[in-house]
């Protein structure tokens, strides 16, 4: 297998590299599969798109939350501070703009969190 690449299998539920067919001793259930097929790593390749997916789907969902419960708080504070002097649509706005603020904050924090498990095999599919 000299001109060849080195056979390697992987697990897919934890991205372990074995030389040797078999299965996982870690997940047993789980049949090691050849790295070195283009379909397989198509399949290693969405598995990771859909667990960037979910990860993007949390952060973002928390951040929401979090920014409309801060746009509120300042919002509060600031009608408390002005004696509700200021429009209406001041406190919608910083309500609003909060929840907008943290969805997008949240996938700034999916994004530095999330790393892929498989990208070591599927790195060569990206440069196609």
């Amino acid at each position: 297998m000299s001109a060849e690449r080195e056979a390697v299998y992987v697990c897919p539920e934890c991205g372990r590299d074995f030389t040797e067919p078999g299965k996982c001793p870690d997940h047993p259930a789980e049949v090691l599969m050849d790295g070195t097929d283009r379909e397989v790593l198509f399949y290693l390749m969405r598995c990771d798109d859909q667990a960037r997916n979910k990860v993007y789907a949390f952060w973002a969902l928390v951040c929401f939350v979090a920014g409309l419960a801060l746009g509120a708080a300042v919002g509060y504070g600031l009608y408390a501070w002005s004696g509700g002097r200021l429009p209406g649509r001041i406190y919608t706005w910083l309500f609003v703009g909060g929840g907008i603020l943290g969805g997008f904050a949240g996938t700034v924090v999916a994004r530095k969190l999330f790393r892929p498990r498989f990208r070591k095999h599927t790195r060569r599919l990206e440069q196609i």
